[in-house]
């Protein structure tokens, strides 16, 4: 709950109260801007990907010639199909 004053008495008063108590003056809500909206989505976004390539798995790419493949064509001299 903070305190603000008044613009129209110039007394202070709740922020959690829509009129003033002691002139009966409203007091004027903060609009949110569309850039700031649309900065909090662009932001909202981008912690997205960081977090999803934080926590995406790595999956090694299976290589066309295996390593059992490799030595068993040294010993027999004779290409595996």
């Amino acid at each position: 709950m903070a305190v603000v004053v008044c613009k129209e008495c110039g007394k202070e008063l709740s922020t959690e109260e829509a009129k003033c108590p002691h002139c009966g003056g409203t007091l004027k809500k903060r609009r949110v801007s569309v850039f700031e909206k649309i900065s909090y989505i662009f932001m909202l976004i981008v912690v997205f990907i960081a977090l999803f390539g934080l926590f995406e798995k790595k999956v090694d790419k299976p290589s066309s010639v295996k390593a059992t493949d490799v030595g068993a064509e040294a010993k027999n001299d004779k290409p595996i199909p």
